[in-house]
């Protein structure tokens, strides 16, 4: 991965990393009505703007000579598997909400 890569790996991790900290303060509580669903849904949109922005980044890079195909199949792999996390993380936080 080139440095740019490298960065928005570990921004993205850090965010996930946040969710599990918030999944785990949800899963902590006595009552499903203290759970803080507003920062699970913040985190899970911040981890979808960057899947987002990833995306659109590396749209054009097919046509520059750096270009690897094979880290870059890795590169997004690692982000779908970064995201669906993210999204089992809000599911949970959901669900432990809804209990009653």
């Amino acid at each position: 991965f080139n440095q740019h890569q490298r960065t928005r790996i570990k921004d993205t991790l850090e965010l996930v990393n946040t969710a599990f900290v918030i999944t785990n303060e949800n899963l902590a509580v006595n009552s499903p009505t203290a759970v803080d669903k507003k920062k699970a849904l913040a985190i899970k949109r911040q981890v979808n703007a960057q899947r987002d922005l990833i995306r659109k980044e590396s749209h054009d890079k097919p046509g520059q000579q750096e270009y690897n195909v094979y880290s870059e199949l890795i590169y997004h792999n690692l982000f779908s598997s970064l995201d669906r996390i993210n999204d089992h993380l809000y599911n949970i936080s959901e669900a432990v909400s809804q209990t009653t």
